[in-house]
């Protein structure tokens, strides 16, 4: 039976699965993981869950508050990359000019 737990980011079982994922996100990532992770940070979250089946995690997500006030530059000024493949057109990575 699945069981959901409310929590925060100080729970080792949310601590755990995030780890697997930045593993998996480094990978899918390629070479703009670095940009993509400074977005991806845990500490302080108070707005988590963790999903349990049989006592084992199996999943997580959380959700955090986003200041409007902080972002240092216009969304004029940021571009989006897009690169085509045979087999998708996708958008990669949104970078600062």
């Amino acid at each position: 039976m699945l069981k959901i737990l409310r929590t925060n980011s100080d729970n080792h079982d949310f601590i755990e699965l995030v780890k697997l994922l930045d593993i998996d996100l480094a990978t899918r990532d390629g070479n703009d993981h670095s940009f993509y992770a400074q977005f991806n940070k845990i500490d302080k979250l108070k707005f988590v869950v963790v999903a349990y089946e049989n006592e084992q995690p199996v999943g997580c997500g959380a959700i955090k508050r986003y200041d409007w006030r902080m972002r240092r530059k216009p969304l004029s000024n940021w571009k989006k990359k897009l690169i085509i493949d045979k087999k998708e057109t996708r958008y990669t990575s949104i970078k600062n000019l």
